[in-house]
């Protein structure tokens, strides 16, 4: 599901377990005891507010560039550098029983996954190297272009569907 649908429910569910939830808040720093061990947080608020709050357990589900991770000075075990950029939008109008479709070449693969609404995110992906300097509507161009050499089919439903979204890019990070 989208962000936008996936969220929501998220935060009912953490509601309805119990859990604080505020929004407009980032982190500012960690609360650790005199041995290192960390037991709380510091977060920003509204208006530049701070405030503390303690916990038994602090976990950094903060994504790949976690600053929780950053500020407790964790290491990595293994770190592997990214072999895929991709570009994906989310698409109406497709055919109904489009369902989930992967097609993969050497160099690129492309597919379409159902979300919610009606919508589909189709995507391309390919070497990072490929995407680099495409913006505005290269970026448009360089998606249509792996669509259609990963999978003409594909990118011809398209042709009868609305882009529902901005085009999104990305390259992994290491």
């Amino acid at each position: 599901p989208r962000r936008t649908v996936l969220d929501p429910i998220l935060v009912e569910a953490a509601q309805a377990a119990g859990a604080t939830v505020r929004f407009q808040t980032g982190l500012k720093e960690l609360v650790r005891r005199a041995d290192g061990r960390v037991v709380g947080v510091v977060l920003k608020g509204p208006m530049d507010s701070t405030y503390t709050v303690g916990a038994g357990l602090v976990i950094g589900a903060d994504g790949t560039g976690s600053s929780v991770a950053r500020l407790a000075g964790a290491g990595f075990d293994l770190r592997c550098a990214n072999a895929t950029a991709v570009i994906y939008g989310y698409w109406s109008g497709l055919p109904a029983d489009a369902g989930y479709h992967w097609h993969y070449r050497p160099g690129s693969s492309v597919g379409a996954i159902p979300t919610t609404d009606g919508r589909t995110c189709v995507f391309a992906a390919m070497p990072p190297a490929r995407l680099r300097g495409a913006g505005g509507p290269a970026l448009a161009r360089l998606y249509h272009a792996v669509l259609g050499e990963c999978a003409a089919d594909l990118a011809a439903t398209l042709d009868g569907a609305t882009l529902e979204s901005r085009l999104v890019a990305f390259a992994g990070r290491p």
